[in-house]
Parts: structure tokens; sequence; C-alpha cells
């Protein structure tokens, strides 16, 4: 069934929690995603995100924070913090899969496209898909955290993001 989420039509999806229109081309947008992670951070830096990375941590996962190793660029196979890169087209789409402990595969879609206005789209689409009833369970009591709450990215997403530490 991971076929199907790799061509974005997950097992349980969410809409888009964040979407932005950008009056510019799709490079714009695509500066924005390419950069996540690492030093640069994420958009929204929670005090949730961070217990939960504490505790996957504490539980034999990767926890949080792991960085990256290049800086304004992403390859498949890349790490970017708890996620790792699944499926880059340039300037179009990354596909971002968790890896922190959970009964399930959480990941993260971030699409870029031209509007019939020549301006650019850039959402952040989550899904998940579970393992068992575990994963149900997981999925309608704690929902994955995402790296974006709705309304959230928008705003932030034309400045940089601060930095972690």
């Amino acid at each position: 069934m991971l076929t199907s989420v790799y061509k974005s039509v997950p097992f349980l999806s969410l809409t888009p929690l964040s979407d932005l229109t950008l009056d510019g081309p799709p490079e714009l947008a695509w500066n924005v995603v390419k950069r996540i992670g690492g030093n640069t951070g994420w958009y929204v830096d929670t005090s949730l995100w961070q217990i939960r990375g504490f505790v996957d941590k504490l539980l034999g996962g990767p926890g949080l924070f792991r960085g990256r190793r290049r800086i304004g660029s992403v390859a498949i196979g890349d790490s970017l913090d708890f996620c790792h890169v699944v499926a880059v087209d340039e300037c179009c789409r990354l596909l971002l899969r968790a890896e922190m402990l959970a009964p399930g595969d959480a990941f993260w879609e971030f699409p870029v496209q031209v509007l019939p206005d020549d301006s650019t789209e850039l959402r952040m689409i989550p899904s998940f898909e579970p393992h068992g009833i575990w994963g149900m369970v997981y999925w309608w009591i704690i929902p994955p955290p995402t790296p974006c709450s709705s309304g959230q990215c928008s705003s932030r997403w034309l400045k940089p993001p601060a930095p972690t530490s």
C-alpha cells in the first residue's frame, strides 16, 4: 500500500494544512521547501514537538533533531531531522517520511504548483498509513504531529525559520 502514499493517495489523509499563494515562479516556493530542517529549523517550533521528540528518543527512536547533510538542497535518501526524503521533484514536490516511532507511516508532502494566473501555490499535506488496529487508534486519539499546523505555516513560510538549538 506504500505505492499509494508515494502517489499522494494515502490511506488516511488530511486536507492540506497550509496553502500559500506566492506572486512569483515555482523556484520562489521551492526555496522555502528545500531549506526546512537542520540548523534552519522548522516553521513552527512548539513544545509539543519537543515533547514528542523526547519521548521518541526515550523509546529508541531518532528523536526530533538529527540535522541534515546539505543546507539548501534535498535529495532522495537525505535525513531532515526526524524525516527521511523519499521523493523529490525539483521545484515541484518534496515527500518526507517521518522516522519517529509510531504504529504506522507518517508522510508530509510539499507540492508546488503554478496556477493559471502564473502565481505559485505551496501546500503542506500530511498523511498516515496505520499498521493494524494500534495504528488506527493512534491516528484517532493522537494524530501524528505535523511540521506546520493549520494557518501557522502560511505566515512563516516567507520568513527564514528560527534556528534550532
